[in-house]
């Protein structure tokens, strides 16, 4: 009889209690370390997908005080007034109207000093607060024309950026959030292992090594995570999935312990 060799051995023990006791000593380090980031995977599907919806960010979470100052200030939307961009060029580089936070093209020896300031300059504009600093570029879409109100700005501001960064927003938030279930996963199989692993000092128990405890614990988190992920899939929550994981992997070593007892010579054939 031909032994299966890995990753195909994994997948068979996967679905039997008493085989993913039985095969607790098949995996090694590295056919490890592949499982670990197989899983990962599963679990970073549904995230991947949720990530094209991931959200705006609000102008104002991000600039308070110069958002307060632009509503504020009746001189910025004044100034505003004077402002416009057609085909993704600044029409009109100066004005008589000065305004405390709106600034068109500022000479280079005044940007170094530039705080809570909306800064228009001809092929971009930038928002600046203290060490803060966001940079919208027109494209030949992007058209300011006599905006009637500082509410209008900031929705605009708001809507431009978030378009041009989204990119960015989804890579980033799609890394923040596959750390967490790597860190999560990595307690998960190294915490549960070392509970079992502990069994050992009962005489009744065959496991006698922790290398043997992750392999039992890898072997019972297969069905849990693809569980979790065909979930989220459809019913998106991180804390959800991550909870039916663990939850799917109690269940299933107390599975494993009612058909084996952690024994083998009490594992029927």
């Amino acid at each position: 009889m031909i032994e299966d060799k890995f990753p195909m051995n994994y997948f068979k023990m996967s679905f039997s209690p008493k085989k993913m006791f039985l095969g607790r000593d098949s995996l090694r380090w590295y056919q490890k370390m592949v499982i670990v980031f197989f899983l990962l995977s599963l679990m970073l599907i549904p995230i991947s997908i949720q990530s094209k919806n991931v959200p705006s960010i609000k102008l104002d979470a991000l600039y308070p005080k110069l958002v307060q100052q632009l509503k504020t200030e009746p001189s910025n939307k004044e100034l505003l007034k004077e402002i416009s961009i057609v085909d993704g060029k600044l029409i009109g580089k100066s004005s008589d109207i000065k305004s405390s936070n709106i600034i068109i093209n500022p000479e280079k020896t005044d940007q170094a000093s530039l705080k809570n300031n909306v800064v228009f300059f001809p092929n971009r504009l930038e928002l600046v607060d203290g060490e803060k600093t966001i940079k919208i570029a027109y494209d030949e879409d992007l058209t300011i024309h006599r905006i009637a109100s500082m509410e209008e700005f900031i929705s605009f501001v708001e809507e431009n950026w978030n378009e041009q960064t989204v990119f960015y927003r989804t890579i980033g938030y799609t890394f923040l959030i596959g750390m967490l279930v790597l860190v999560s996963s990595v307690f998960l199989i190294f915490g549960t292992s070392f509970f079992i692993y502990l069994t050992r000092k009962n005489d009744l128990s065959s496991i006698k090594t922790y290398r043997e405890a992750t392999n039992l614990v890898m072997n019972a988190l297969f069905i849990p995570t693809l569980v979790s992920a065909i979930f989220g899939m459809f019913h998106y929550d991180v804390s959800l999935m991550l909870t039916i994981q663990a939850l799917g992997l109690a269940i299933i070593i107390l599975l494993i312990f009612v058909k084996t007892k952690f024994n083998d010579k009490l594992v029927t054939a």
